[in-house]
């Protein structure tokens, strides 16, 4: 297949942002665009003929056992199984098709949403436990970093407190996300998917220019640094005879003239 038939695109939302999966998969396939497979935060379509279809995400384990009959029910359904990001289970069926819902029971819905949580639990104490550690590191200066002139120092200790607050943001926008399911109000509410992956792209441009800014500083720092010599007084240099520090023997042997 030419490769001009195939698309390459990163994953820019998270796995918990169910709704905002199915709206951006659904908008792509409308433009002639279908997923194929997914990779690590990669997602690959293909090139096909435009087609409403619809996509539905649920969190488990396709290759769990006990989860074996769930998969089996939605495909004996007319779900198409396309593809899975970790317990994200990506499934697709024509619109048109007259195929029941695969969320119809609120409660087990958020049942498995709740998988979700202990990543993103660990996630947040992570980027909690790192600019702890960071503080700790630099002693609690962060005020005084802040008002300094150093701006390598201010822009990773912005960057650091955005991580945690992201973070803990994205575990409660999970909560939330929960709280509206279970109380069937997901499907009424608009999803902005545009809106996240921005934002989610912003946060990854971000991220590669602090890590550019970071190691290109170090980079730099050891290319451009010279050796630490003391500097040449200005007053005459003391001079230090031989005969002064060794004995009349020792001297003798040192001496160039010696056998003459």
């Amino acid at each position: 297949m030419d490769r001009k038939d195939e698309r390459r695109m990163f994953w820019w939302l998270e796995e918990w942002q169910l709704a905002e999966q199915e709206a951006w998969l659904t908008s792509m396939s409308t433009a002639g665009w279908h997923l194929v497979r997914t990779n690590i935060g990669r997602a690959t379509f293909r090139r096909g003929k435009p087609e409403d279809f619809r996509y539905r995400c649920d969190v488990f384990k396709a290759g769990d056992w006990s989860e074996q009959d769930r998969l089996s029910l939605y495909q004996e359904a007319g779900w198409e199984h396309v593809a899975n990001r970790v317990l994200v289970q990506i499934f697709r069926s024509p619109a048109s098709a007259a195929i029941p819902e695969i969320h119809t029971d609120p409660v087990e819905h958020v049942r498995n949403i709740r998988k979700l949580l202990p990543g993103r639990l660990a996630s947040s104490l992570l980027a909690f436990l790192v600019t702890v550690g960071l503080a700790l590191l630099y002693r609690f200066r962060t005020a005084e970093a802040i008002l300094s002139t150093d701006l390598l120092t201010v822009i990773i200790i912005l960057f650091m407190l955005g991580w945690v607050l992201l973070s803990f943001g994205a575990l409660l926008q999970v909560l939330r996300y929960m709280k509206r399911v279970r109380g069937q109000l997901a499907s009424t509410q608009p999803v902005d998917w545009r809106r996240q992956m921005r934002r989610r792209q912003l946060s990854g441009v971000l991220l590669i220019l602090v890590f550019a800014l970071v190691w290109g500083d170090r980079i730099t720092g050891i290319v451009s640094k010279t050796p630490d010599f003391p500097p040449i007084p200005d007053s005459d240099l003391p001079v230090v005879r031989l005969s002064q520090v060794l004995d009349s023997e020792q001297y003798a042997k040192a001496s160039p003239y010696t056998g003459f």
